[in-house]
This record gives structure tokens, sequence and C-alpha cells, in this order.
């Protein structure tokens, strides 16, 4: 009896840790502000028109810019909004505090939106002395609002599974993907866009399941597809 005590403990101690891990990797959590960096001090290059800052901050939980959700500490991140009319399609920010440059990329993010982005070189917020600037290097905007298909694909979500089935009446032409981003308390998390795919055309009817390893209905937003055309 008493050796059965101790392996509940141990599967108790066991749910339980694992139950912290998912706690602490699902939700970043704000580590330090840089509070000496006034955002609307912030002075904005021309290039990088239509985008500005929202807030600065030093956060602890999944790093998500390049896919390898790391667990780490003292990430510097950047809230953005995207205050144009257009959407926004990919754009690689350079926000240089002094002498020190921080990169970060943004991509699929609808007029109007915020994005959280992860600095790319995974540095922390270190200093806010010196001139506070952003520009851009690259960016480029959708020519038309990227579209889900709805007239062709009925789309089922589910936890890291993504089910597409052709509605059209005519075979959609591979490679199918649905693109699809983080998004919690009103904010899309991470400038990185994931997607899920198939190389295999999709006939009238048919539906097939596609692994989606980040996607989670519950704190996900599905942003547009694309197929051959």
């Amino acid at each position: 009896m008493k050796k059965k005590k101790q392996i509940i403990a141990a599967v108790l101690v066991l749910i339980a840790a694992v139950a912290a891990v998912l706690i602490f990797t699902r939700k970043n959590e704000t580590e330090s502000n840089p509070e000496s960096v006034n955002v609307a001090d912030i002075q904005i290059d021309a290039s990088a028109g239509g985008i500005s800052v929202v807030s600065l901050e030093n956060i602890s939980g999944m790093y998500v810019e390049d896919g390898s959700d790391e667990v780490m500490s003292g990430i510097f991140a950047a809230t953005f909004r995207n205050d144009s009319d257009s959407d926004l399609q990919y754009a690689k920010l350079v926000l240089t505090v002094g002498e020190e440059d921080y990169i970060f990329e943004l991509s699929t993010v609808p007029a109007g939106s915020t994005v959280r982005a992860m600095e790319m070189n995974k540095k922390a917020f270190v200093s806010s002395k010196g001139e506070v600037t952003l520009k851009q290097e690259n960016i480029a905007w959708f020519d038309e609002a990227p579209s889900m298909y709805s007239n062709m694909l009925k789309i089922i979500q589910r936890n890291n599974a993504i089910i597409i089935e052709n509605i059209s009446g005519q075979t959609i032409t591979a490679p199918i993907y649905v693109y699809y981003k983080n998004y919690t308390d009103g904010m899309y998390i991470g400038g990185i866009t994931y997607r899920a795919g198939t190389q295999e055309n999709l006939a009238p009817g048919k539906s097939v399941a596609l692994s989606a390893k980040h996607f989670d209905p519950d704190a996900s937003r599905l942003m547009f597809v694309t197929y051959a055309h």
C-alpha cells in the first residue's frame, strides 16, 4: 500500500510539472519594461510609414519566431500596429536605440491589427540611452486582401490539425497551403506566420487533414489559403 501511494504521488508530481510547463509556454510573461523609452518619442522613418510602435518589453516564455518554441527569458519584444489601410504581407524592421540595433520581422498583419514580435537575434533590451528610431529594410503590402477561398474549401479546425474539404466541384491543384497565426487578447503573437499544406491535388468532395503543429482553435486565427492556379 505504501509503495502504491508513492507511485500515485510521483504521478501527481509529474502531472503538476507538465501543467506548469504548459502554462509557462502557452503564454509569455512580461519580465521587465524598458520604461525609460517613451514610444511617443520614437522617430519613425518615412520608409516605415503605416507601422507604429505600441509598447516595448522584455518577456519570458516560448521563442516563436523561428518555430523552435525554445523556452527563454529576457527576450526583447515589441508590439507594432498596422495603421495603414492595407494588409501587411512582410516587413523587416530595425529599431535602433543609441548604437544598438534590434531586428523584427512581421508577416501577415491585417490593417488596423496589432502584433507582438520578438527580436530576431534573441537579444534582450539593454539600454535606453540615445536616440530611438524605427526604419524598414524590406516591406511589402498585399495588393488585395488575401482569401480563404470559402467558396471552394470547407475548413474544420482541430488541435494541431486543419481539415480541408473541396466543395468547389472541381479539382484544386496542389500545393495547397493554409496560413495561420497565433492570436490572444486581441493581438497576434509573433511576427511569424505558420502554414500547413498538402502536395496532393484535392478532388471534388474529398478532404484531407493537414498537420499543423502550432494550431490551437482557441488561440490561433486562419489568415489565408493559396493553391496552384
